[in-house]
């Protein structure tokens, strides 16, 4: 699928103006076990 960009200065219906997606950011990895261990904290806080 091509990227759409618009042209400097053009704005979209809400006013925002498009800019060009640079990436970045992090993708998350499954970390097995952290969901029980979290779970097995918080009921040993209460």
């Amino acid at each position: 699928m091509p990227e759409r960009t618009a042209p400097q200065g053009d704005t979209t219906d809400n006013g925002a103006r498009s800019v060009p997606y640079r990436g970045g950011g992090f993708r998350p990895v499954r970390v097995r076990g952290v969901g029980i261990a979290t779970f097995v904290v918080l009921i040993a806080l209460v």
